[in-house]
């Protein structure tokens, strides 16, 4: 239990967001939050995807996933809790719906995690 208090003190807590980034709300009404891993992972796409949107729907040709691989470690590093990108760990794929996904690993500031961006 002290290792998700820790984690969440020091990656952050705040309102949750679906992934056309509107507010969660739980069983009861209430909005839900992210804590920890979850919230940077949060961020991060909400700041790549304001990067990142005008590509969706392009083919995926070695070009564009280049410019998006960049774009992705750009926003990730650029966040204080973050402090590096497995460049090797970024793997570029295209949905079926023309949405692009990004799994990546970071070194963030309480460990490392593994996190998947939506756009």
């Amino acid at each position: 239990m002290a290792d998700n208090i820790d984690e969440e003190i020091l990656l952050g807590a705040a309102p949750e967001l679906d992934q056309t980034f509107d507010f969660t709300i739980d069983g009861d009404g209430d909005l839900t939050a992210a804590r920890g891993s979850e919230e940077l992972q949060k961020d991060l796409a909400f700041n790549a995807a304001f990067f990142l949107d005008p590509l969706v729907g392009q083919p995926l040709t070695s070009e564009l996933r280049s410019d998006i691989i960049d774009t992705v470690i750009d926003v990730a590093e650029s966040d204080e809790r973050v402090r590096g990108v497995f460049r090797d760990s970024i793997v570029v794929e295209q949905t079926p719906r023309g949405s692009i996904q990004v799994s990546l690993s970071v070194d963030t500031i309480s460990t490392v995690e593994d996190l998947v961006i939506n756009v």
